[in-house]
Protein backbone atom coordinates (compact mmCIF):
# COMPACT_ATOMS: atom_id res chain seq x y z
CA UNK A 1 0.00 0.00 0.00
CA UNK A 2 2.22 3.12 -1.15
CA UNK A 3 1.67 6.39 0.18
CA UNK A 4 1.39 9.21 -2.37
CA UNK A 5 2.85 11.35 0.44
CA UNK A 6 1.77 15.11 0.58
CA UNK A 7 0.44 15.19 -2.98
CA UNK A 8 4.09 13.84 -4.45
CA UNK A 9 3.25 10.34 -5.93
CA UNK A 10 4.86 7.14 -4.52
CA UNK A 11 7.56 5.07 -7.24
CA UNK A 12 5.07 2.53 -7.72
CA UNK A 13 6.57 0.88 -10.60
CA UNK A 14 8.92 -1.01 -8.92
CA UNK A 15 6.21 -2.26 -6.41
CA UNK A 16 4.03 -3.43 -9.24
CA UNK A 17 7.03 -5.63 -9.83
CA UNK A 18 7.14 -6.86 -7.07
CA UNK A 19 2.94 -7.97 -6.58
CA UNK A 20 3.34 -9.53 -9.97
CA UNK A 21 5.71 -11.71 -8.88
CA UNK A 22 3.53 -13.48 -5.97
CA UNK A 23 0.29 -14.55 -7.24
CA UNK A 24 -2.58 -12.83 -4.33
CA UNK A 25 -0.25 -10.12 -3.79
CA UNK A 26 -2.32 -6.73 -4.84
CA UNK A 27 -1.00 -2.84 -4.71
CA UNK A 28 -3.88 -0.53 -3.64
CA UNK A 29 -2.71 2.94 -3.96
CA UNK A 30 -3.23 5.83 -0.95
CA UNK A 31 -3.90 8.76 -3.15
CA UNK A 32 -5.80 10.19 -0.29
CA UNK A 33 -3.42 13.54 -0.38
CA UNK A 34 -2.34 13.33 -4.17
CA UNK A 35 -5.90 13.81 -6.60
CA UNK A 36 -5.09 15.31 -9.66
CA UNK A 37 -1.31 14.06 -9.62
CA UNK A 38 0.44 11.99 -12.06
CA UNK A 39 3.09 9.63 -12.54
CA UNK A 40 4.88 8.56 -15.32
CA UNK A 41 2.02 10.81 -17.39
CA UNK A 42 -0.72 9.28 -16.02
CA UNK A 43 -3.26 10.27 -12.93
CA UNK A 44 -2.53 8.55 -9.57
CA UNK A 45 -4.80 5.94 -8.28
CA UNK A 46 -5.11 3.79 -11.63
CA UNK A 47 -1.96 1.48 -11.42
CA UNK A 48 -3.03 -0.90 -9.08
CA UNK A 49 -6.02 -3.17 -8.21
CA UNK A 50 -7.51 -0.17 -6.31
CA UNK A 51 -6.66 3.54 -5.53
CA UNK A 52 -8.10 5.35 -2.33
CA UNK A 53 -8.84 8.94 -2.33
CA UNK A 54 -10.41 11.45 0.51
CA UNK A 55 -12.51 14.49 0.37
CA UNK A 56 -12.12 15.25 3.72
CA UNK A 57 -12.31 18.78 4.69
CA UNK A 58 -8.31 19.20 4.44
CA UNK A 59 -7.95 17.60 0.94
CA UNK A 60 -7.45 19.65 -2.10
CA UNK A 61 -11.37 19.27 -2.90
CA UNK A 62 -13.63 18.14 -0.26
CA UNK A 63 -16.98 16.89 0.20
CA UNK A 64 -16.79 18.09 3.86
CA UNK A 65 -16.00 13.94 4.73
CA UNK A 66 -15.45 10.28 2.93
CA UNK A 67 -13.62 9.87 -0.07
CA UNK A 68 -14.06 7.58 -3.00
CA UNK A 69 -12.55 4.13 -4.07
CA UNK A 70 -11.57 3.68 -8.03
CA UNK A 71 -10.41 0.54 -9.65
CA UNK A 72 -10.36 -1.50 -13.01
CA UNK A 73 -11.12 -4.15 -11.85
CA UNK A 74 -15.23 -5.22 -12.39
CA UNK A 75 -15.02 -7.79 -9.65
CA UNK A 76 -13.54 -5.01 -7.26
CA UNK A 77 -15.61 -2.53 -7.81
CA UNK A 78 -19.26 -4.97 -7.83
CA UNK A 79 -17.63 -5.72 -4.10
CA UNK A 80 -17.02 -2.18 -2.98
CA UNK A 81 -20.80 -0.76 -4.05
CA UNK A 82 -21.82 -4.01 -2.21
CA UNK A 83 -19.66 -3.20 1.21
CA UNK A 84 -20.83 0.53 1.11
CA UNK A 85 -24.35 -0.14 0.79
CA UNK A 86 -24.22 -2.57 3.99
CA UNK A 87 -23.89 -5.69 2.07
CA UNK A 88 -27.70 -5.87 1.28
CA UNK A 89 -28.88 -8.12 -1.04
CA UNK A 90 -31.13 -7.51 -4.09
CA UNK A 91 -35.22 -8.12 -3.33
CA UNK A 92 -38.05 -6.69 -0.75
CA UNK A 93 -36.28 -8.25 1.40
CA UNK A 94 -33.95 -7.07 3.80
CA UNK A 95 -31.04 -9.92 3.32
CA UNK A 96 -27.15 -9.16 3.55
CA UNK A 97 -24.57 -11.05 2.40
CA UNK A 98 -22.01 -10.19 4.73
CA UNK A 99 -20.99 -7.76 7.18
CA UNK A 100 -20.97 -4.39 5.22
CA UNK A 101 -21.01 -0.61 5.99
CA UNK A 102 -22.99 2.76 5.29
CA UNK A 103 -20.48 4.51 3.76
CA UNK A 104 -22.19 6.08 0.74
CA UNK A 105 -22.06 9.79 0.39
CA UNK A 106 -25.14 11.86 0.94
CA UNK A 107 -26.51 13.37 -2.38
CA UNK A 108 -25.77 16.76 -1.21
CA UNK A 109 -21.97 15.88 -0.51
CA UNK A 110 -21.77 13.96 -3.98
CA UNK A 111 -23.27 17.10 -5.75
CA UNK A 112 -20.64 19.49 -3.37
CA UNK A 113 -17.79 17.18 -4.68
CA UNK A 114 -18.96 17.42 -8.58
CA UNK A 115 -18.74 21.51 -8.20
CA UNK A 116 -15.25 21.10 -6.34
CA UNK A 117 -13.90 19.13 -8.71
CA UNK A 118 -14.75 21.54 -11.71
CA UNK A 119 -11.70 23.79 -9.69
CA UNK A 120 -9.46 21.36 -9.55
CA UNK A 121 -7.27 22.03 -12.18
CA UNK A 122 -7.32 26.08 -10.71
CA UNK A 123 -6.38 24.40 -7.20
CA UNK A 124 -4.03 22.23 -8.36
CA UNK A 125 -1.92 25.67 -10.36
CA UNK A 126 -2.71 27.55 -6.68
CA UNK A 127 -0.72 25.10 -5.32
CA UNK A 128 1.68 24.66 -7.96
CA UNK A 129 2.33 28.26 -7.88
CA UNK A 130 2.73 28.39 -3.79
CA UNK A 131 5.23 25.22 -4.42
CA UNK A 132 7.46 27.74 -6.98
CA UNK A 133 7.48 30.45 -4.89
CA UNK A 134 8.59 28.64 -1.79
CA UNK A 135 11.25 26.82 -3.73
CA UNK A 136 12.53 30.14 -5.26
CA UNK A 137 12.49 32.22 -1.82
CA UNK A 138 13.96 29.65 0.92
CA UNK A 139 16.21 27.35 -1.90
CA UNK A 140 18.55 30.07 -1.50
CA UNK A 141 18.48 30.51 2.18
CA UNK A 142 21.75 28.10 3.68
CA UNK A 143 20.51 24.92 5.37
CA UNK A 144 17.19 24.52 3.62
CA UNK A 145 16.04 21.79 1.72
CA UNK A 146 12.61 22.43 0.19
CA UNK A 147 10.62 19.39 -1.60
CA UNK A 148 10.90 18.75 -5.29
CA UNK A 149 9.54 16.92 -7.77
CA UNK A 150 11.03 13.61 -9.37
CA UNK A 151 11.61 13.49 -13.16
CA UNK A 152 8.51 10.66 -13.38
CA UNK A 153 6.27 12.88 -11.16
CA UNK A 154 3.80 15.86 -11.34
CA UNK A 155 2.89 16.81 -7.71
CA UNK A 156 -0.52 18.31 -6.52
CA UNK A 157 1.70 19.85 -3.86
CA UNK A 158 -0.83 18.73 -0.91
CA UNK A 159 1.26 20.43 1.43
CA UNK A 160 5.16 21.86 0.59
CA UNK A 161 7.15 21.07 3.25
CA UNK A 162 11.21 21.57 3.74
CA UNK A 163 14.10 19.95 5.58
CA UNK A 164 16.30 22.48 7.82
CA UNK A 165 19.75 21.61 8.29
CA UNK A 166 19.88 21.78 12.79
CA UNK A 167 23.27 23.37 12.30
CA UNK A 168 21.66 26.76 10.45
CA UNK A 169 18.14 26.52 12.25
CA UNK A 170 18.08 24.51 15.51
CA UNK A 171 15.11 22.15 15.88
CA UNK A 172 12.41 22.24 13.61
CA UNK A 173 9.89 22.37 16.12
CA UNK A 174 11.52 25.16 17.79
CA UNK A 175 10.99 26.96 14.06
CA UNK A 176 7.49 25.67 14.27
CA UNK A 177 6.78 27.90 17.40
CA UNK A 178 8.49 30.71 16.31
CA UNK A 179 6.47 30.84 13.61
CA UNK A 180 3.08 30.67 15.21
CA UNK A 181 4.45 33.93 17.59
CA UNK A 182 5.18 35.22 14.57
CA UNK A 183 1.13 34.49 13.32
CA UNK A 184 2.16 32.02 10.44
CA UNK A 185 1.15 28.58 11.03
CA UNK A 186 3.43 25.83 9.95
CA UNK A 187 3.10 21.76 10.97
CA UNK A 188 5.68 19.22 11.97
CA UNK A 189 5.83 16.31 9.10
CA UNK A 190 3.03 13.13 9.93
CA UNK A 191 4.77 11.48 13.69
CA UNK A 192 6.47 8.84 12.42
CA UNK A 193 4.48 5.65 13.14
CA UNK A 194 6.93 3.43 14.54
CA UNK A 195 6.72 5.61 17.33
CA UNK A 196 3.34 6.00 17.56
CA UNK A 197 1.82 4.88 21.16
CA UNK A 198 -0.29 1.75 20.08
CA UNK A 199 3.16 0.25 17.72
CA UNK A 200 5.61 1.58 19.87
CA UNK A 201 6.69 -1.85 21.36
CA UNK A 202 5.94 -3.85 18.43
CA UNK A 203 8.64 -2.07 16.34
CA UNK A 204 11.90 -1.98 19.06
CA UNK A 205 13.58 -4.59 16.21
CA UNK A 206 13.23 -2.11 13.40
CA UNK A 207 15.70 0.49 12.24
CA UNK A 208 14.07 3.57 10.55
CA UNK A 209 16.38 6.15 10.35
CA UNK A 210 14.66 7.80 7.62
CA UNK A 211 11.11 8.67 9.41
CA UNK A 212 13.00 10.00 12.68
CA UNK A 213 15.35 12.05 10.23
CA UNK A 214 12.76 13.21 8.46
CA UNK A 215 10.54 13.94 11.10
CA UNK A 216 13.31 15.63 13.34
CA UNK A 217 14.04 18.28 10.52
CA UNK A 218 10.97 18.63 8.44
CA UNK A 219 8.05 21.08 8.29
CA UNK A 220 5.27 21.76 5.95
CA UNK A 221 4.27 25.81 5.36
CA UNK A 222 1.13 27.80 4.52
CA UNK A 223 -0.03 26.45 1.13
CA UNK A 224 -4.06 26.94 1.37
CA UNK A 225 -5.68 26.95 -2.07
CA UNK A 226 -6.63 30.57 -1.24
CA UNK A 227 -3.16 31.93 0.06
CA UNK A 228 -1.70 35.51 -1.59
CA UNK A 229 1.42 36.34 -3.28
CA UNK A 230 1.58 38.41 0.12
CA UNK A 231 0.84 35.84 2.12
CA UNK A 232 3.90 33.58 0.57
CA UNK A 233 6.15 36.41 0.56
CA UNK A 234 5.44 37.16 4.32
CA UNK A 235 5.82 33.24 5.07
CA UNK A 236 9.22 33.50 2.79
CA UNK A 237 11.06 36.49 4.43
CA UNK A 238 10.11 35.38 7.99
CA UNK A 239 12.47 32.58 7.37
CA UNK A 240 15.02 34.90 5.73
CA UNK A 241 14.92 37.19 9.10
CA UNK A 242 15.21 34.15 10.95
CA UNK A 243 18.25 33.06 9.78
Amino acid sequence: MPVHLYGHPADIDPLLEQSARYPGLALIEDAAEALGASYKTRRIGVRGMAGCLSFNGNKIITTGGGGMVVTNDDAVARRLRSLTTQARAAGGEWIHDEVGFNYRLTNLQAALGVAQLEQLDRFIESKRATARAYAEGLGRLPGVEPCREQPWAVSNFWMFSILLDPAHWGPARAVIDKAAKAGIQCRPLFYPLHRQPPFRDQCQAYRVEVADFLHARGMSLPCSVGITPDQRTRVIEFFAQLK
